[in-house]
């Protein structure tokens, strides 16, 4: 059985804090939770933002865009700093909010392909495709969003692929267990690092 850890209740807190205290400097502003979900995303430095904030496409997540170095992945700072060699795929960094930064860790990991540059990017739960898909949603859910989506081999559960609306040049890779997803990333259709 596969466990997913949710965010650090402090981190989506501060979120949370500072979208209201935002909110609250403009004089007509409504404070509370109403207000913080409808305010627009802070510009600080915090570490972290909330999942769901930016969608997972179609080109990347937030200013983190599919084909990049990287360095260049480095300087949105979206990321972890990128570890691992620097031959083949073995250079990987994870999604700022995930929570993980072992080289083992699938929620919010990067693949960097020698060639190819950033080759997928996998969600963490929470983190959501523009259709709603996120770790976490039922296959009832994916087949609505993507009713091209089977898994490999004609099985009812498994890995399977669709294009991503908006981008010929990407897939979503959605992985289903139990009747839920339990891997979703975002990958260059051709990337050379797995599979």
């Amino acid at each position: 059985m596969r466990t997913h850890l949710a965010r650090p209740a402090g981190a989506l807190a501060a979120a949370v804090l500072s979208a209201v205290l935002l909110a609250a400097c403009d004089t007509g502003a409504a404070t509370g939770p109403a207000a913080a979900s409808s305010a627009a995303p802070a510009t600080s430095t915090a570490p972290t933002r909330p999942a769901g904030e930016v969608p997972l496409g179609p080109a990347g997540y937030g200013a983190l865009r599919l084909g990049m170095t990287p360095a260049q992945a480095a300087a949105t700072k979206l990321i972890t700093t990128p570890a691992g060699e620097k031959t083949g795929c073995w250079t990987y960094a994870h999604l700022i909010g995930s929570g993980k930064t072992g080289q083992d860790d699938i929620d919010g990991r990067l693949f960097f392909s020698e060639k190819l540059g950033l080759a997928a990017i996998y969600a963490y739960p929470g983190v959501e495709t523009p259709e709603g898909i996120t770790v976490g949603s039922t296959v009832d859910e994916v087949r609505r969003a993507y009713p091209s989506w089977e898994a490999v081999g004609g099985e009812a559960e498994g890995r399977g692929y669709v294009k991503v609306p908006g981008n010929d040049a990407a897939a979503y890779r959605i992985e289903v267990d139990k009747g839920k997803v339990v891997q979703l990333s975002l990958q260059l259709g051709k990337q050379d690092c797995y599979e």
